[in-house]
């Protein structure tokens, strides 16, 4: 009882704001399907089915959850609503923690502010974010953003209680790692937050200042590369290399390939954990954050399981992995247009069919892994120039420096020409008019 008492006599704002946002969330929820994609996931967390890529396999398992509470069908669309309110009034209360994370480390021995202050500051930044139009809007129908935004705020929260904490312990860290592969399962947009928190990292084992800064945004920024690229976009590329292998020339049942895979990460990581444990630290947090993400990565193993039981709401069809490559890359989304390329007031001038250019496989003459970066440079480059690089390929063998080297010429519209030389231990991109 005591204790109790206590404990709430020490959170009672948190509390209360937590209270607030969830009274009037719930007063405004929408009673039933709303306008947009709304209607989509309430169809599809009801029975488990695959709405539009990339999906969103944890969100719809737990607004499945909330409509097993519902009394009848005719109250399934509420209860998935009202995972947005609940994961709304979280994500106020935990927003209300961060502000008072960040007091205490901007707080000097100085100046030191009552707490009832900065809890009333907090209290303020909070529920002044809970009742902006765009939140408020999102916190009451069956969208993806409310718990986007909820798994934004815990990994954030996490993160600043490991790096304001005393001690060592890596346990907040290693939470706020595991949010964030869950967060995968939700919303792509959680992952634009590696930088911030690979940047407490490096602020935490080597002090701030502008050496560690830039080190920790420079990793940051290519960490975020990686998630996104190496297992976001490109994670099941050796296991439809694989699926080819084993089903096409060795005749095995379907999906082997995947099984195949799924053995080799999830072993490799495990075993990698137990073997470094306690002999080699920095490998084992290395092993221990890469199981963590793989975790999250793994909830979208719903999406071919549920696509294979053909479902009334089957998206792209994505039972197996190529189509669920193209599921989770969204790929009949087309192109993004981040610098340059088509625009919302962009008129048609010319209509050319560009298939024959489509580039898949293994290019003829190159290795393996040699074509796997060659394609992977050409993604990169097509996500922030989409239209630089529309025409045919042509490989030949050019000389440079005594070496032979296979180059790969771009030609292309653009008074610009690309040459990528591929070589054993080093790429080089050389643009020239």
């Amino acid at each position: 009882m005591q204790k109790g008492l206590s404990y709430l006599k020490k959170n009672f704002p948190g509390l209360l704001i937590l209270g607030i946002s969830l009274l009037v969330y719930g007063k405004t929820v929408a009673p039933t399907v709303s306008f947009w994609d709304s209607g989509e996931f309430i169809a599809s967390a009801s029975m488990l089915q695959v709405p539009h890529p990339p999906g969103a396999p944890v969100y719809l398992m737990l607004a499945r959850m909330f409509t097993v509470f519902a009394p009848t069908t005719a109250g399934v669309a509420l209860f998935v609503n009202l995972l947005s309110v609940v994961a709304s009034a979280f994500t106020v209360l935990f927003i209300f923690r961060i502000l008072l994370l960040l007091f205490r480390m901007v707080r000097t021995q100085e100046r030191l502010a009552p707490r009832w202050i900065e809890q009333v500051a907090a209290g303020a930044g909070a529920l002044l974010f809970a009742f902006t139009d765009t939140f408020w809007y999102s916190a009451v129908e069956a969208e993806v953003y409310a718990l986007s935004l909820f798994f934004s705020a815990i990994t954030l929260w996490s993160f600043l209680k490991w790096y304001l904490s005393g001690d060592e312990s890596p346990r907040w860290f290693y939470l706020g790692v595991f949010l964030l592969g869950l967060s995968i399962g939700v919303h792509l947009l959680n992952l634009l937050m590696t930088p911030v928190f690979v940047l407490f990292f490096f602020w935490k084992r080597f002090r701030s200042g502008i050496k560690s800064t830039l080190l920790g945004l420079f990793w940051g920024f290519v960490t975020l590369g990686t998630l996104f690229f190496g297992l976001v976009s490109y994670g099941l590329w050796p296991a439809m290399e694989l699926e080819l292998l084993l089903v096409n020339n060795w005749g095995l049942f379907q999906h082997s390939g995947v099984l195949v895979w799924l053995i080799i990460l999830a072993g490799g990581t495990i075993s990698g954990m137990i073997f470094s444990f306690r002999r080699y630290p920095k490998a084992h947090f290395g092993f221990t954050i890469a199981g963590l993400l793989l975790m999250g990565w793994f909830s979208y193993l719903m999406v071919p399981v549920r696509a294979s039981a053909n479902p009334d709401i089957n998206m792209n069809a994505p039972d197996n992995v190529f189509a669920m490559h193209d599921y989770i890359n969204r790929t009949q989304y087309g192109s993004r247009p981040l610098m340059v390329g088509a625009h919302a007031w962009a008129q048609v001038e010319d209509w050319t069919t560009v298939s024959g250019y489509v580039l898949t496989g293994r290019i003829p003459g190159m290795k393996l892994y040699q074509s796997a970066l060659f394609f992977l440079i050409i993604r990169m480059t097509m996500c922030f120039f989409p239209g630089c690089i529309v025409a045919k390929v042509i490989t030949k063998k050019v000389t440079s420096g005594g070496r032979e080297l296979m180059g790969i010429w771009m030609l292309q519209d653009w008074p610009i020409r690309l040459i990528f030389f591929l070589n054993i231990r080093w790429v080089t991109v050389f643009c020239g008019m």
